[in-house]
């Protein structure tokens, strides 16, 4: 079983100026995943994306995941996320159709502009459960995401290590959770712990780091 993600930088200070093209002319994907729990072996049971192409939102979607391989039911996770095992087998989708639809989306993109940006608030654990979750059920996407990323078609940025390079003083930033951040930036924006409206809050950091002036 894969262990870690490979194959995208998940930030590096010398992408910044990238980063703020991307924001203003390019195209970018936020995303974010909630999950049975912290580990390889957990499955992701809710993933969204919004699409930003020249500072404008595009496209969003998100979708339930069946978790095939671990049960929520019970976990500390499921304090968190407040989905249900019953709710999943409902109104999931098969892991395989989930990930083949993201992949193709990301191809989608990578066709049609220079580059993709992807970003995430933690953007190497989402990148790992993205990658586990797609070789273990039948997708060999996290390999195909390397790929891109081997072509300069797809980089990545991190925006909780975003904030940190920031080094702003704990009265003004405590930490660098999202929760925080939207409170302290006082962003238009929520951080629920449901994946679209935690993918919508990471678009706004974002949009917020990248602001000129």
């Amino acid at each position: 079983m894969v262990e870690k993600y490979t194959g995208i930088d998940t930030f590096s200070t010398e992408n910044i100026p990238l980063y703020f093209d991307a924001a203003k002319n390019g195209c970018v994907v936020a995303f974010d995943t909630e999950t049975t729990g912290l580990h390889n072996h957990d499955d992701v049971v809710q993933l969204a994306w919004a699409v930003m192409e020249k500072g404008e939102i595009t496209r969003r979607d998100f979708t339930y995941v069946q978790n095939l391989s671990v049960p929520l039911d019970g976990t500390e996770a499921q304090q968190v996320n407040k989905l249900t095992d019953a709710n999943l087998a409902l109104e999931g989708r098969h892991p395989s159709e989930v990930w083949t639809k993201f992949y193709w989306m990301l191809m989608d993109l990578a066709a049609t502009h220079l580059r993709v940006l992807l970003v995430a608030h933690n953007l190497p654990f989402d990148l790992r459960m993205v990658q586990n979750n797609a070789i273990r059920y039948g997708i060999d996407e996290g390999h195909t995401l390397a790929g891109l990323a081997l072509t300069g078609k797809l980089i990545g940025c991190d925006t909780k290590e975003f904030v940190r390079q920031l080094k702003l003083p704990k009265e003004v930033l405590p930490d660098c959770h999202l929760s925080n951040c939207v409170e302290s930036f006082a962003l238009d924006a929520a951080n629920t712990h449901d994946a679209l409206d935690d993918t919508l809050a990471c678009l706004e950091l974002f949009r917020y780091l990248t602001k000129e002036g």
